[in-house]
């Protein structure tokens, strides 16, 4: 099971998730930096930092929360084209060379899924050998009502049960990508709700007519003196006193 642990939970909250993690009930802690001190947790075995920080002490206290007191532990870094240089930098404070590892392609990881699957068909073998004879004889009964083999009704079953990740992987592209686009438009900053947030903000301070909003002050302005008076002319007063002394 998998649990959150951020900032905008109060303390009460933060300490229930924490001792969760402790006693084993928890596999996955999915936190933001507010789990990056003063947790000491055994069972800890791996950091992931889905986006590299900005300050080299706090990558040191993220992956700290690993390997404590002799132990081992993991910790990986995702780090996009544009990021070297605090990669760089990261590596330059913890005087350490941080090992380069490639993503997956789509045929390493379908073959993986294959080990997998031979794994769990060699358990349910050898665990449940009396509900075998029941299932082998529904197969049996499919594959004739079908007019299909066995061979066929058990392949359509596997891909029944791969059909949720297939279903995931449609979006996985395993050409390289080009992060130029991503990282200008803070796609990181944008999943979290900042750019909505950010676009929140721009618009009540447009409503509410603030001095700093100098766009909308001049285009008022324009407008008031593009926009034709509807009321009687009034000419100048010099205008009128020369009329009045010509009659």
């Amino acid at each position: 099971s998998a649990a959150a642990l951020n900032g905008d939970m109060s303390q009460n909250a933060r300490e229930k998730t924490i001792n969760r993690l402790k006693k084993g009930e928890l596999t996955i802690l999915i936190a933001t930096d507010v789990a990056a001190r003063g947790i000491d947790v055994e069972r800890v075995t791996h950091v992931i930092n889905y986006d590299i920080p900005y300050d080299v002490d706090s990558y040191v206290h993220r992956i700290g929360r690993t390997g404590r007191a002799g132990r081992t532990g993991k910790a990986i870094l995702f780090v996009t084209p544009r990021e070297q240089r605090l990669f760089r930098d990261i590596e330059h404070h913890i005087k350490k060379s941080i090992k380069r590892i490639d993503p997956p392609s789509i045929k390493e990881i379908h073959e993986k899924r294959v080990v997998q699957l031979q794994e769990k068909i060699v358990v349910v073998l050898d665990q449940k050998k009396n509900e075998l004879e029941t299932t082998v004889t529904q197969v049996k009964k499919i594959a004739e009502q079908l007019k299909i083999s066995p061979q066929e009704v058990a392949a359509a079953l596997i891909l029944l049960n791969q059909e949720a990740w297939s279903s995931s992987n449609d979006t996985f592209d395993s050409k390289p990508t080009d992060f130029s686009k991503r990282e200008r438009k803070g796609e990181r900053y944008k999943s979290f709700g900042g750019e909505k947030k950010r676009d929140r903000f721009r618009d009540r301070g447009k409503s509410k007519g603030r001095p700093g909003d100098r766009s909308s002050e001049s285009s008022s302005r324009d407008k008031s003196r593009d926009k034709p008076s509807s009321g009687p002319s009034k000419d100048k007063p010099r205008d009128r006193y020369r009329s009045k002394k010509r009659t």
